[in-house]
């Protein structure tokens, strides 16, 4: 039996949904990392060598990084733990930073909580999903993650971000501010783990090519439908 136009788009509509469903799925990189391999001493929120300091009511710690992948952020993984008795969520940030490097907290592209029940009492990775804030990066970009809690939440707040001494990621730094009573940002030679993820647009799917074979498809569709109707 000759192939019909009719049967060339069905099977051409075939092709463009299987060609649109592989490239419609997401495509999450990994980008940005700092992440101790080791930790000394105990694996509890006391191993001293891996915590720049705590984070609490009136304390917060702050991560610079570089973006490297274009795409919209997906999540960040941060290296954490905390006391068995906390109970308040910590409160997160994205933000830019100002002329100096320092954590622009008046550039705000996102924020969220983090229950303390992801928290863990010895050192673990913790996942912040970051996809519904549809933040565009490009790379090039230097922006800070901020980790704190309200004042309203003492004395139940406290956490660690496990972290390490001698600037080992080179594509930004951590550092830490009081916040009461207020107090400038003091960023050192120091970085704290984090991984970042990136949805990168290679996932999206070419307009136009795909269009063209759904149009061609349907078309087909349209002419199988007929020819069984008559």
């Amino acid at each position: 039996m000759p192939m019909t136009m009719w049967k060339v788009g069905c099977l051409a509509g075939i092709a463009a949904i299987i060609v649109f469903a592989e490239h419609a799925q997401a495509i999450v990189v990994l980008d940005q990392e700092f992440w101790p391999t080791t930790i000394a001493g105990s694996d509890t929120y006391t191993a001293g060598n891996y915590r720049p300091g705590g984070i609490t009511y009136h304390e917060i710690v702050a991560q610079t990084f570089t973006v490297g992948v274009a795409g919209i952020l997906d999540h960040v993984d941060l290296l954490l733990c905390q006391p068995a008795a906390v109970t308040a969520d910590a409160i997160f940030s994205i933000t830019g930073l100002t002329a100096l490097g320092l954590p622009d907290e008046g550039t705000q592209l996102a924020s969220g909580t983090i229950p303390a029940s992801d928290i863990p009492t010895t050192w673990g990775s913790v996942s912040v999903d970051m996809s519904a804030f549809d933040l565009a990066v490009t790379p090039g970009t230097t922006v800070a993650f901020i980790l704190g809690y309200p004042y309203s939440s003492y004395p139940t707040s406290y956490c660690y971000w496990g972290g390490q001494n001698g600037n080992p990621y080179a594509g930004g730094q951590a550092g830490a501010r009081l916040t009461v009573p207020s107090r400038a940002w003091g960023m050192g030679t120091i970085d704290v783990g984090f991984r970042t993820y990136v949805n990168t647009p290679s996932s999206v799917p070419d307009a136009g090519a795909t269009s063209l074979l759904l149009g061609f498809g349907i078309a087909g569709l349209i002419g199988v439908q007929r020819r069984l109707v008559a």
